[in-house]
């Protein structure tokens, strides 16, 4: 197991009294403990203001200027008498005091002080670190999460959370549904929401629940899957719920069942967001293209360097309506110094509403049937005995170029008709 080292800092006065906090033989399985002299000022270095350094003072100045409610504060401990630290005014319901080192007493009594309050610090590191792991984790992660009382107050919640609401975890803490959310009870009657029902069936069932929600929102109305699970008290009573959502009207978001299914088309996938920003690539895109994540990445800009996009002047794009909003366009497209194409195949995903929220890419190989399209253009674009270009291709060139000024030259070649009697 890592071991875990405590910075003690003792005063330097009265030193007589606890210099054997220092010498004592402590028997910590995991955890070291350094002392060291505190400065005279009751300043400590800068790399001791956290919750492994344990402070000893017998000055109020000192605990005063050392006294913090922050969670990562050092531990505060004061050498005192008792009838005189109760004469000091210190406070003992909230902040870093961690106890009292009872000046005048025997050596065992003030060891027997010490080490309660060593058990009380080595508890308030692991709460900070486990706080910070879970701070850590629920922010990571790209779905909403929220720690909710029964009475329905958010105590707790990740960064997602936050930009969703557009609001901070000071002011979400403490709130429920109607600030949060910035609607009303009337607003919230009117609409076919489920928020507050749902938390309710999940304390009343007390097992893990899942529901599909819509929520109004600053951007309009949200479409939730949201996974709701009751929290309990150590002693067995119920606390709240805790929840994770999952925005189906954002494909930034894309669930661990999606991937599955997109992992397992014969065809590179791509996923992309409203304005366009890539947000999921399948494996076989990753092999196809040689993309291995998608940090930095920039559609358009890959799209010009991945292709020709110009390969074909004709404008080999076909668009298929396949509903009022929904559209599917395809252009086939050559790989930069290669011989393969792609038929670029993309389509419109609308969220439970129908507002467009993002783009679906299907990069389909046709490089087989792109050859011998080529070939027969080719073949129907050309003379077979000069292999020049014939009436069908000019008449083609003259078509698509029309925009644009042309110049036609004449030449009367003499004596061609020979050439055509003897060789056609």
């Amino acid at each position: 197991m890592t071991e875990l080292t405590f910075r003690v800092f003792l005063p330097h006065t009265p030193v007589q009294e606890l210099d054997h906090l220092a010498s004592h033989p402590y028997s910590y399985s995991s955890l070291i403990l350094e002392f060291e002299d505190l400065d005279p000022s009751g300043e400590l270095p800068e790399d001791a203001m956290n919750c492994c350094s344990i402070v000893i003072t017998d000055s109020k100045e000192a605990f005063d200027r050392l006294f913090s409610r922050e969670e990562n504060a050092p531990q505060l401990l004061i050498a005192a008498r008792p009838e005189d630290a109760v004469g000091m005014g210190i406070g003992l319901e909230e902040g870093n005091f961690a106890g009292l080192i009872p000046l005048g007493r025997p050596a065992a009594e003030q060891v027997l002080a010490f080490q309660q309050a060593v058990k009380g610090a080595i508890a308030n590191f692991r709460s900070v670190k486990y706080k910070g792991f879970l701070d850590t984790m629920i922010d990571g992660m790209p779905e909403l999460v929220w720690f909710k009382t029964c009475e329905g107050a958010h105590m707790m919640v990740n960064q997602k959370f936050c930009s969703t609401v557009r609001k901070t975890r000071e002011d979400i803490r403490g709130h429920g549904h109607y600030y949060i959310w910035d609607i009303t009870p009337a607003e919230y009657m009117k609409g076919e929401f489920v928020c507050m029902e749902s938390e309710q069936e999940v304390m009343d069932k007390m097992h893990t629940c899942v529901f599909e929600e819509q929520v109004l929102t600053h951007d309009g109305m949200k479409h939730f899957m949201t996974y709701k699970t009751p929290l309990l008290l150590p002693d067995g009573q119920l606390w709240g719920t805790v929840g994770i959502a999952y925005n189906l009207s954002d494909y930034s978001n894309l669930g661990v069942e999606m991937s599955y299914v997109f992992e397992t088309l014969p065809h590179p996938i791509m996923i992309r967001d409203a304005n366009g920003v890539a947000s999921f690539i399948s494996t076989k895109f990753k092999n196809a293209f040689g993309v291995e994540n998608l940090n930095d990445f920039d559609y358009e800009r890959w799209m010009k360097a991945a292709f020709d996009i110009n390969v074909h002047d004709q404008g080999k794009q076909r668009t298929e309506t396949t509903s009022k909003t929904e559209k599917i366009n395809s252009l086939v497209y050559k790989l930069h110094d290669s011989d393969r194409y792609f038929r670029i195949i993309e389509s419109e995903i609308h969220d439970y509403f129908g507002n467009r929220t993002g783009f679906y890419n299907v990069f389909e190989d046709v490089t087989t049937e792109e050859v011998y399209r080529l070939k027969v253009q080719d073949l129907a674009d050309h003379d077979p005995l000069t292999n020049l270009y014939n009436r069908r291709y000019f008449i083609g060139a003259l078509e698509r170029n029309n925009d644009r000024e042309q110049a036609i030259i004449f030449l009367d070649l003499d004596f061609f008709k020979l050439i055509n009697d003897n060789y056609s």
